[in-house]
């Protein structure tokens, strides 16, 4: 009970406390653990010492770097609040409270770094949050995050990799048949454009089919059959393994399909095609990707521009691309909402006298 009141409390003493600190961006988290700020100023966090501001040959060093990895993934170049304690370090950089001010929720950094056992708590400055980081740090000690995870000394314990769940409909019309495309996915993949990793997908689609269905009838003869429905679906796998580097990079892999009962097709059918596609430009800035098929998206071969517009990989692409068997652009949206929140959002449209249109969106979360 004490440690959600804590937890409940944490926002709102943020939220008073605000109108003493100013507004700022993080540009860098240095290597002993300071973060470097748009001002060029340096700071240290209040009451957290990191493994960083241990000698360079300790053990805890492994573990120092994976922090700085998902600091520069997750805290880097979003508005932040700075509020200072009034203390210094024995350095004379100033012990401050950073807080991220998300689109969704507000992160607290020296709270989110002492229970997610990034480092240990102090008592080095003033009692702000004294008592919700104590808390934070013995919820990490409890369940053994971090440095008080043998085992993370050696590991990575931190991850790029995003696991997410997508939800998408589709719907066009070819010789007066509507169709009507739901799909369910579940993907992997490295979050970040210039992270290499592997990718894995896993799509259920169901087609809805209505209008004049024949499959041996020849529509020109004049002859039209009775409006009917017919529901088919299909199972979708693909796996592929990201190279990337500053510049550019590929990817190579292969895809599955299972089609289980499409309508005018005799049992199920299955087969195998390979996935590649490439990449070039700066991929931590704006770059052009050819890419292959995509079967839960339905579309083919497609280029697209890609503007990262965050340092941790957050996206937006334009594609002109195979869609309903037409040319067709999309859009698609990856950002994070939260520090372990992300959001993908996509759509496309044809300017096909059928008016084809899809639309998917997806929620993931890293995985550590």
């Amino acid at each position: 009970m004490r440690h959600t009141f804590l937890f409940i409390l944490l926002p709102v003493l943020i939220g008073l406390a605000g109108s003493t600190g100013k507004k700022t961006t993080i540009l860098a988290m240095t290597q002993n653990g300071l973060f470097r700020l748009a001002n060029r100023e340096v700071v240290a966090l209040a009451n957290v010492r990191l493994p960083g501001s241990l000698p360079a040959d300790s053990l805890y060093r492994n573990l120092n770097n994976h922090i700085r990895h998902y600091a520069k993934s997750h805290f880097i170049n979003h508005t932040t609040l700075v509020e200072y304690s009034g203390r210094q370090t024995t350095d004379g950089y100033p012990l401050v409270h950073l807080t991220i001010l998300y689109p969704l929720e507000n992160i607290n950094i020296n709270h989110y770094i002492l229970r997610h056992g990034f480092g240990w708590f102090t008592d080095n400055a003033d009692s702000t949050y004294l008592n919700t980081y104590r808390e934070a740090a013995i919820y990490a000690r409890e369940h053994h995050k971090g440095v008080w995870d043998p085992q993370a000394l050696m590991d990575n314990p931190l991850k790029n990799e995003l696991f997410s769940i997508h939800f998408g409909y589709a719907a066009g019309e070819e010789e007066k048949i509507t169709h009507q495309y739901f799909s369910g996915s579940l993907h992997l993949q490295p979050y970040a454009a210039t992270s290499s990793g592997l990718e894995v997908d896993f799509s259920q689609v169901f087609l809805r089919q209505h209008g004049p269905l024949c499959c041996e009838c020849d529509y020109f003869d004049g002859y039209m059959p009775e409006d009917e429905t017919q529901v088919s679906s299909s199972t979708f796998l693909f796996a592929q393994y990201n190279n990337n580097w500053k510049y550019g990079g590929f990817s190579a892999g292969m895809i599955f399909f299972y089609l289980h009962n499409m309508y005018c097709y005799e049992g199920p059918t299955m087969f195998v095609l390979p996935k590649l596609s490439g990449r070039l430009g700066w991929l931590n800035t704006f770059y052009v990707e050819l890419g292959g098929m995509n079967p839960a998206s339905l579309s083919l071969l497609g280029l697209s521009l890609n503007y990262v517009f965050s340092e941790h990989g957050d996206r937006l692409s334009v594609a002109v691309s195979q869609f309903f068997d037409q040319p067709g652009i999309s859009l698609r949206l990856q950002m994070l909402l939260k520090p372990n929140l992300a959001l993908i959002a996509e759509g496309a449209y044809s300017k096909d006298k059928a008016n084809p249109y899809a639309a998917r969106i997806g929620f993931g979360y890293f995985l550590k």
